[in-house]
């Protein structure tokens, strides 16, 4: 396990040199991660989240605990890893007070929404969801794949079934479930609603109202500017360039 480990802080490093350093609060939710998975003070049946110990059983602290844990090294490696993207990204473009309130209420209402999700199942269909636990980050980073997505450009992921950006959480949510069939399912599609919510405008709105109006980037819808010959401007990673950001302030009917 610990060759595996090494392995896992090497390549963190080589991730953190390739891009030129993960911002703190990015890092730090990196390392907490990491240092609970090597020193861990209770067990996953202890924080996992599910509608019989967490509803039922109003052990709420496992809102807070059950995204900080993983079953195994690969589940928390992998998790990272897309942290070290994703989480890096929204941090740069909203500052890192408003990723570290918006990461703690993408927490919440993730493991919300799994619950509500789980009991309403139960209610359908069987009681045996009351019972499944889930844990891990990955809800989480399915909110931010869609707030991230919302802030490029329009555009298709690369490959043969030329998917939307703003559609690839739905492909990669199928996607994930049948390479892993043990993963959480409904808890990927919870971190997806809590992300919409946050697109489209309610949860933004919320929290915009606490930590004050989001005013490092704009949504892509506004931000893509076309240029004299047609194209909207794009940087490397087809986000729009940091320079329509001043044009938009000054000329907003334009954008």
């Amino acid at each position: 396990m610990e060759d595996l480990l090494g392995s896992y802080i090497i390549f963190l490093i080589l991730l953190f040199v390739e891009t030129k350093g993960i911002p703190p609060v990015t890092l730090a939710i990196i390392i907490l991660n990491m240092f609970i998975f090597l020193s861990p003070a209770l067990g996953v049946g202890e924080v996992c989240l599910s509608v019989s110990t967490t509803l039922y059983g109003c052990e709420w602290q496992r809102l807070a605990l059950a995204p900080l844990h993983h079953i195994d090294l690969d589940h928390l490696g992998f998790n990272m890893a897309s942290l070290v993207w994703k989480g890096s990204r929204l941090e740069r473009r909203i500052g890192s007070a408003r990723f570290t309130f918006s990461i703690c209420s993408f927490g919440l209402l993730t493991g919300l929404t799994y619950l509500l999700i789980k009991a309403t199942l139960s209610f359908l269909l069987s009681d045996r969801f009351n019972l499944d636990c889930a844990v891990g980050f990955s809800g989480i980073l399915f909110a931010l794949k869609v707030i991230n997505n919302g802030h490029s450009c329009d555009g298709n992921i690369p490959g043969p079934f030329h998917i939307k950006k703003r559609d690839a959480c739905w492909a990669e949510l199928v996607l994930i479930h049948l390479l892993s069939p043990r993963s959480s399912f409904v808890g990927h599609l919870a971190g997806i609603l809590v992300g919409l919510a946050y697109v489209m405008g309610p949860l933004r709105m919320m929290i915009n109202w606490i930590t004050g109006k989001e005013t490092s980037s704009v949504r892509f819808a506004e931000c893509c500017q076309l240029s004299r010959n047609g194209h909207p401007d794009r940087d490397s990673d087809g986000d729009c360039q940091s320079t329509c950001l001043p044009r938009h302030r000054r000329q907003r009917r334009r954008c």
